[in-house]
């Protein structure tokens, strides 16, 4: 007899199981602590929050894996292109093989800004 307790549920449903905590926070707008706690099963979701992510999940259902990705992405340069000067919008856009790099350097650099924008957005 096996004393294994049971599978955490997570509440995150299966086509935002392969985002980021930051990436699942710019589509719902969800404080990162209680995505983490959602993600982790250790809890659930109130209502209202899980509202939010079943609508943050919405556009992934029909989406492989590479249009996901391309989604995530353009979300990412649609909230970093309000915090960039023209010469960074310039150098990001100018070389298509760093492309990836430079953004998600510049969304570290501006993720204070960005979450501002994101929770004035849901609030």
């Amino acid at each position: 007899m096996s004393l294994k307790s049971p599978p955490k549920k997570t509440y995150i449903p299966s086509p935002l199981k392969n985002l980021s905590l930051k990436e699942l926070f710019l589509f719902s707008g969800i404080s990162l602590d209680l995505l983490e706690g959602i993600q982790k099963g250790e809890f659930r979701p109130n209502k209202a929050d899980a509202r939010k992510i079943t609508l943050a999940s919405i556009p992934f259902y029909h989406l492989n894996r590479a249009q996901a990705h391309a989604l995530v992405t353009r979300k990412k340069f649609r909230l970093v292109r309000n915090f960039i000067s023209p010469f960074e919008k310039e150098k990001l856009l100018s070389d298509s093989d760093k492309y990836e790099t430079r953004l998600n350097t510049l969304f570290k650099k501006h993720w204070g800004k960005i979450v501002v924008a994101v929770t004035e957005r849901f609030a």
